[in-house]
């Protein structure tokens, strides 16, 4: 994760160790089974996670879904257009979701080999809200940013 790698990572413990549960968070894994579990939950979830980097839509919030390849977000019925970089920025926070995405991880994502200000993510992210009906974006004080769920 630390290298900005996106890849889905489930993992599959022996135990229900609820101290456990906390670590597996905060080391940013998409998810984890506690055995014994049914095939078919396995299969439901490591497709449920995949589908994150296998499709083009992101079900979000109020069910409004982001649709990368238009840089739509579709809210009831209402289509609200994105800039390249918004629909980045909203992209990067759904691959990661729920766990926070840091400033420089963003920029660097977001902004690659340019010269970044601080005010410059700020600006984007206020950008971005100001087109959404309700609020979508948590900021993380002094850390990043992350989805509302």
């Amino acid at each position: 994760r630390d290298n900005g790698s996106l890849t889905p990572v489930m993992i599959l413990i022996d135990k229900a160790i609820p101290a456990l549960y906390k670590k597996i968070y905060y080391a940013k894994y998409d998810d984890f089974m506690v055995k014994p579990f049914l095939p078919e939950e396995f299969l439901f979830r490591v497709f449920r996670n995949c589908r994150i980097l296998l499709g083009s839509k992101f079900e979000l919030k109020n069910g409004a879904i982001y649709d990368k390849n238009s840089l739509t977000l579709h809210i009831n019925g209402t289509n609200i257009m994105l800039g390249k970089k918004e629909g980045l920025f909203l992209e990067i926070l759904a691959k990661n979701a729920p766990h926070v995405v840091t400033i420089q991880e963003l920029e660097w994502s977001i902004y690659k080999d340019e010269e970044v200000s601080s005010d410059r993510l700020r600006s984007l992210v206020r950008q971005l809200r100001a087109k959404l009906p309700f609020e979508l974006i948590k900021t993380v004080r002094s850390i990043g940013y992350s989805l509302e769920e």
